[in-house]
């Protein structure tokens, strides 16, 4: 469904990405959420199984780096960064303090 719905998007992917980028650099995360988890709100199950189950598990390997004396780089899609259910948002949960830089 998912793939249906991106094909049928595809002549506005060019202005989702700007707005995306646009989003990101500005700070905006609740824009940048807006517009990453929309097509999940008619897919709660798939928002769960590749968004919610996937940050619950990294948190605890992400937050084992932090105390770490090496520098270290996550790397992961801009859609688990935000929303209540991100791995920004379980950070803060946890009493990290997080900025974007």
């Amino acid at each position: 469904t998912l793939l249906l719905q991106t094909l049928k998007d595809i002549d506005s992917l060019e202005s989702f990405m700007a707005d995306i980028t646009e989003a990101w650099k500005t700070g905006q995360t609740e824009v940048l959420g807006d517009i990453l988890l929309e097509s999940f709100l008619a897919h709660p199950a798939i928002y769960r199984a590749l968004l919610v189950n996937r940050n619950e598990q990294w948190l605890p390997r992400i937050e084992s780096l932090i105390g770490q004396q090496q520098n270290c780089m996550v790397i992961v899609g801009a859609a688990h960064l935000v929303g209540r259910d991100g791995i920004i948002a379980g950070l803060k949960a946890k009493g990290y303090s997080v900025e974007q830089l």
